[in-house]
């Protein structure tokens, strides 16, 4: 099955919850394939769809595993098999990319703070994905920056410190 066929099944899924919902919005996806996985980025616009992100993204989250147990139930039931994982990832009215800029500003005011006092930053708890955005932010500094995680999954944050 192509990456195309696999991205229209998982708009209709998205469709078929925000009909049930009754909510109105506009729905697009792309498809980006690569040798193990299919990534789906689907991207959904409309007013007051604020209930379907949720605190800090929770229901958005969980949309995105919902979406992807239903598109993984069809996929199964029908003859063409797919060799490839799928990964689904639902924006809704650019939350993710407005989020996603505000950790790099959050992160790179962390960079500043360790460099001024030479001590180390520890940020609040964030999720797997947030945490990565942090590391990956620090990774393109070349000022003798270095972070490392720490606490239990629930309470992990990053610490942000000198190298030296």
């Amino acid at each position: 099955m192509k990456k195309q066929e696999v991205a229209k099944i998982a708009i209709n899924k998205v469709k078929e919850i925000l009909e049930k919902l009754k909510i109105p919005a506009e729905i697009t996806a792309s498809a980006i394939e690569n040798n193990t996985k299919i990534y789906i980025n689907i991207d959904i616009q409309g007013e007051d769809l604020g209930l379907l992100i949720g605190y800090r993204g929770i229901v958005l989250n969980s949309l995105e595993q919902v979406v992807l147990m239903m598109l993984v139930k069809e996929l199964k039931s029908k003859e063409d098999s797919l060799d490839k994982s799928i990964k689904i990832i639902i924006d809704i009215n650019n939350y993710r990319k407005r989020k996603e800029e505000t950790i790099k500003e959050t992160a790179l005011k962390a960079i500043e703070q360790a460099i001024e006092s030479k001590q180390e930053v520890e940020l609040p708890v964030m999720s797997p994905a947030e945490r990565r955005i942090v590391h990956l932010t620090v990774q393109n500094e070349e000022r003798g920056i270095v972070t490392y995680s720490k606490g239990e999954e629930g309470e992990r944050r990053v610490v942000i410190k000198p190298e030296n």
